[in-house]
């Protein structure tokens, strides 16, 4: 979920057939997206490459960092 953060988030399943905990989890992620929104879509995003990926990426602007 965290890997939606420089994208855009989509869930592709059956969210009839999911676990209460596993509900919890993606209302989190959904809540923090959209209390997040603007530093995200607005901010500076840096990316740290490890040797053939992404090791890290964060956010940032005047004030916040994500």
């Amino acid at each position: 979920m965290m890997a939606m953060l420089p994208g855009v988030p989509m869930l592709s399943m059956d969210l009839t057939r999911l676990s209460e905990m596993e509900k919890q989890i993606i209302r989190y992620y959904i809540n923090m997206y959209n209390n997040c929104r603007k530093l995200i879509n607005h901010g500076e995003w840096k990316f740290i490459f490890g040797w053939s990926d992404v090791t890290a990426a964060f956010v940032e602007n005047e004030t916040e960092r994500l």
